[in-house]
């Protein structure tokens, strides 16, 4: 885990591994904020929380990052071996002011 302040902005970034699934979500994550408001992802994931019975995880906090604390997060995510686990770096930066 590294964290550090750069003027206004607090920046963190966590390396970790992910398996093929977990990478999968975050890079089709990334391209979803790229391309919608985080406002209406975030009411799109609730909805869709609601009436799913998955126990993975729901995004709902990176959503909640985005869009009501004015974070920027985004992924680097290297298929690393033949099972398809995956370097994930996650690197978020947040606003102080």
């Amino acid at each position: 885990i590294i964290a550090r302040q750069t003027g206004r902005l607090l920046l963190f970034e966590v390396t970790n591994m992910a398996p093929p699934t977990a990478a999968t979500a975050l890079a089709q994550l990334r391209a979803d904020l790229a391309s919608k408001d985080a406002g209406t992802l975030l009411i799109e994931r609730i909805e869709a929380n609601a009436l799913a019975s998955r126990g993975e995880g729901s995004g709902l906090g990176v959503l909640t990052l985005t869009n009501d604390y004015g974070a920027t997060i985004d992924w680097e995510i290297e298929p690393t071996d033949q099972n398809g686990m995956a370097a994930v770096a996650t690197r978020v930066s947040l606003p102080l002011d």
